[in-house]
């Protein structure tokens, strides 16, 4: 049987204690993070390191109703692209949610 190339990649090891006592990221929370306000790069990306602290395995850029730069624009981009990088860099997931854009 071929493993599902959609699954992640702890998903066929046996459940145990230890994996219950200190998930791998895949299996922890990962929030929806509303972006409903002007959003900072710096300030932005300095809330992934908030996330890490607190054990979570990802997060969801959501953005919302009230989001004051271009959707899909350049600096919309940079953001995202540097919420990726920093989440790359700590082991987490990032994801992108587009909610009928």
């Amino acid at each position: 049987m071929s493993s599902n190339p959609l699954t992640y990649p702890t998903s066929t090891k046996p459940f145990s204690k230890d994996v219950f006592a200190d998930p791998p990221r895949e299996l922890r929370g990962a929030p929806f993070w509303a972006w409903n306000h002007k959003q900072e790069e710096e300030a932005t990306v300095a809330q992934i390191d908030y996330f890490d602290e607190m054990g979570m395995g990802g997060f969801h850029m959501h953005t919302r109703v009230g989001l004051d730069i271009p959707y899909m624009g350049e600096e919309f981009m940079r953001i995202v692209k540097s919420c990726v990088r920093r989440a790359k860099e700590k082991g987490m997931y990032s994801f992108l949610y587009d909610e009928d854009r």
